[in-house]
């Protein structure tokens, strides 16, 4: 996988996550030890969210951290320079032309300015390695049985929430209301919705077209279930 924004590049060996990254430390940057301490400080202990509208991170893949991370600083840039031209142009909430993944959040966009490419690929590592669980509670997979409408999920996400794919996030034991905030903005996207100032907006080819179809229902029904699950996957049966 390759972010061409900052040159990271990410893959996988031998089943563990290696990046590389094409730009220099810069002199006396923080650790990423202090880096994901800031995280932290929004996301919950040990990266575990105690506020439904803000997702947990910890043992999230490292690929897909580095991703989100890395759209935000794209998002904070385009602003950066619209803002220096003294302009409403604002078209990085419409989506990236190129068809890749955006994301908005001015919260998100003022925490990631001034990181460089190395930096983010330490503090996406270093939040992959925290567990997403801290209690040794066993939940029965999948509970309950899985609703139909999550059959096209489990292509990327997996049936458990987890999948196998290291640029897919993993969904299980997620924030309920994350997740339904998550999918009402792809699908606000995927409607032409204009995105409102100074808020956040997302957009992904993909999940656009997933969740253009779903009704309100049916988002319902999806956080509902992926949040119920083990975000250990099916290893913690």
């Amino acid at each position: 996988m390759m972010l061409n924004h900052l040159g990271i590049l990410a893959m996988t060996v031998g089943g563990a996550l290696a990046f590389a990254a094409v730009q220099p430390v810069q002199a006396q940057s923080p650790s990423s030890q202090d880096l994901l301490k800031t995280c932290l400080s929004c996301h919950g202990p040990g990266g575990i969210s105690t506020l439904p509208s803000r997702p947990s991170i910890a043992g999230q893949r490292g690929n897909y951290v580095a991703r989100q991370l890395t759209s935000f600083l794209q998002a904070a840039e385009v602003h950066a320079a619209n803002r220096a031209q003294d302009t409403d142009d604002d078209a990085v909430g419409t989506g990236d032309p190129r068809g890749s993944s955006l994301r908005v959040d001015p919260i998100m966009e003022h925490m990631v300015t001034g990181l460089d490419a190395t930096q983010i690929v330490k503090v996406s590592a270093a939040i992959a390695a925290l567990p997403c669980r801290l209690d040794e509670t066993v939940i029965k997979l999948p509970p309950p049985t899985p609703p139909s409408i999550s059959k096209s999920c489990a292509v990327c996400h997996g049936v458990d929430g987890v999948g196998d794919q290291h640029d897919v996030p993993i969904l299980a034991g997620q924030q309920r209301a994350y997740l339904r905030r998550q999918l009402l903005l792809l699908r606000e996207t995927a409607w032409g919705a204009p995105p409102r100032e100074g808020d956040i907006s997302r957009a992904h080819p993909i999940m656009e077209s997933e969740s253009a179809r779903l009704r309100i229902k049916d988002v319902d029904i999806l956080a509902k279930y992926y949040s119920a699950l083990d975000c250990r996957g099916r290893a913690a049966k």
